[in-house]
């Protein structure tokens, strides 16, 4: 009987033994695999916190193209949009500056597109470099190469005749020229010669007469410029016509006043941009004009509406712009002029003008067509000369 509890004794010592070894490596297991799930978690975090952001893609610049010559005054740039390896959103910033530099000047940060139009008029016969540089928001960013390149003459006299004068302006007098003054930095201080109402009998066929004793004196405050008409001969008394130009911080025209001696202020104009820059829309109380650009930033075309005071349509106008050339538009940097404010809206040349309005009446309607073409002359260069006939 002792040696079976012995026995029985032993028995239960052994399996209290092995249930504690059990429990033992149960426990070491469990630890064990605790730390390899911590060390492995903490390893990927570490991979996590070592990845390294990769920056924008390399990518290249298409316009103004290197080492080009006679360039707006106010270019339009543009680059290959590029991506990111890391899926990364891309914003650009440009750089520009006089001579043959790396450039360090920011024209314009977090640019979203893959161009950029220069509203701002550079100085003419100078050598610009420019550079763009691609940012991916997460401290990578990705250098473009470094292009040159110099601007056109500035234009100082052109005809009459190329310009958009009344139709009414007597057509001996197109074949004169204009004449513009400039101070030492560049800007237009005055436009000497210009049209004036001469109230002559309508039998005669034309209003308008030119005179050399008329010019524009422009005078510039804050962000307005002025621009009043006046005569030096004391024997040609002209009426008041002051211009008032606003600018926005991109040097825009966005309101134009226009003063006369018939009335302290006779109309206001509104001026809207869509979001590359381009003209939209002029507005007054009582006309609206639309403005339509082709694919290569030409105008195309101008709808306008004329209302009366009950806001009823009485006029509508279309003005098509065509056969635009290729050489650089000298005049671009000239929009503050009534009769070359057309052409100052586009990259090139045009060298057809048409005009059609309807006159529309309670009872019935007229309609009204006309044209013109111009045979533009150029230097050997390909730059267009406005200021020969």
């Amino acid at each position: 009987m002792h040696s079976t509890l012995r026995d029985t004794l032993y028995t239960q010592n052994v399996s209290n033994n092995k249930m504690k070894n059990m429990k033992y490596h149960i426990l070491i297991f469990i630890l064990l695999n605790s730390f390899l799930i911590t060390s492995c978690s903490n390893n990927e975090e570490d991979d996590d916190l070592n990845i390294t952001n990769r920056p924008p893609n390399n990518f290249l610049l298409l316009q103004v193209e290197n080492n080009s010559v006679n360039v707006s005054l106010t270019p339009v740039f543009s680059w290959e949009s590029t991506g990111d390896p890391d899926g990364d959103s891309v914003n650009y910033t440009l750089l520009m500056n006089q001579g043959q530099v790396n450039p360090s000047t920011v024209i314009s940060s977090s640019i979203q597109t893959n161009n950029f139009t220069l509203l701002t008029s550079l100085d003419s016969n100078t050598t610009y470099s420019w550079q763009v540089i691609a940012f991916d928001g997460n401290g990578g960013s990705s250098s473009s190469d470094v292009f040159n390149f110099t601007t056109q003459e500035n234009i100082y006299s052109y005809k009459l005749y190329y310009m958009q004068y009344p139709y009414e302006t007597n057509i001996n007098d197109l074949t004169r020229s204009a004449s513009i003054t400039r101070n030492n930095e560049g800007s237009i201080i005055e436009r000497n010669g210009g049209v004036y109402d001469a109230n002559l009998d309508p039998a005669v066929g034309f209003t308008y007469i030119f005179s050399e004793n008329i010019y524009d004196e422009i005078t510039y405050i804050g962000d307005k410029i002025i621009l009043e008409k006046k005569s030096n001969d004391p024997q040609l008394i002209i009426p008041t016509f002051k211009r008032t130009l606003i600018l926005n911080q991109d040097q825009q025209i966005i309101q134009k006043i226009i003063e006369t001696s018939e009335s302290s202020v006779i109309d206001t104009l509104n001026y809207e941009y869509d979001l590359s820059g381009k003209l939209s829309s002029i507005k007054t109380n009582l006309k609206e004009s639309f403005f339509y650009f082709n694919n290569n930033d030409n105008l195309d075309s101008i709808i306008s509406n004329k209302y009366n005071d009950q806001m009823q349509l009485i006029e509508k106008t279309l003005e098509k712009f065509a056969d635009y050339d290729n050489a650089v538009n000298p005049i671009k940097n000239l929009s503050i002029f009534e009769e070359l404010f057309t052409r100052s809206l586009s990259v090139n040349n045009y060298s057809f003008y048409l005009f059609e309005k309807t006159t529309i009446t309670q009872n019935s309607q007229s309609f009204f067509s006309t044209y013109r073409e111009w045979n533009l002359i150029y230097d050997n260069n390909g730059n267009v000369l406005f200021n020969e006939f």
